[in-house]
């Protein structure tokens, strides 16, 4: 399967393009990706330095707050064709607390059921194929826990691509 060209769309790479370096810190953001196509972030982005448990990575952390409001702003729930997630690294798959399986029912929680996801990491972790580091699985926020772990074993590499007023 080849690499996903993702379309440099301002709210997200401006944000993003720079979160393939180690800074150390795990930085995370989500978007409402609407039809028209816009890109709505559901609340500010997070860098969370590395380690504890995974209730304390950014990945669950992010989704904590109220995201009324950001949804509200992208027209609402039924105006979201996707959210996409970036996150410096992949989410962990550590038993049932990891993230992989929180964040999907954290997303159900926030007013987001059964919504397609695209989760990107940023950062080379010795996972991708060739000449491709950056990593990226969908989802939706609703699948099971096999589903999910399926998914995410099924992961694919992307990289940015120009703006053409599209956005897959």
């Amino acid at each position: 399967m080849p690499d996903l060209h993702r379309p440099k769309i301002a709210a997200i790479y401006n944000l993003t393009y720079n979160w393939w370096q180690n800074a150390g810190a795990i930085n995370y953001v989500a978007h409402a990706i609407t039809a028209a196509p816009a890109a709505f972030p559901l609340a500010n982005s997070i860098a969370i330095a590395a380690g504890g448990g995974p209730n304390q990575h950014p990945d669950q952390q992010y989704w904590q707050g109220n995201m009324a409001a950001a949804i509200a702003a992208a027209g609402g729930a039924a105006a979201i064709v996707r959210v996409e997630v970036d996150c410096t690294l992949m989410p962990c798959d550590g038993q049932f607390n990891g993230c992989l399986f929180r964040v999907p029912y954290l997303i159900r929680q926030a007013g987001l059921p059964n919504k397609p996801l695209r989760i990107f990491s940023h950062r080379d972790e010795g996972i991708g194929g060739a000449g491709t580091s950056k990593r990226y699985f969908d989802c939706n926020s609703s699948d099971n826990n096999a589903a999910l772990i399926a998914a995410h074993a099924a992961n694919n590499g992307w990289s940015w691509t120009p703006w053409n007023g599209a956005y897959p």
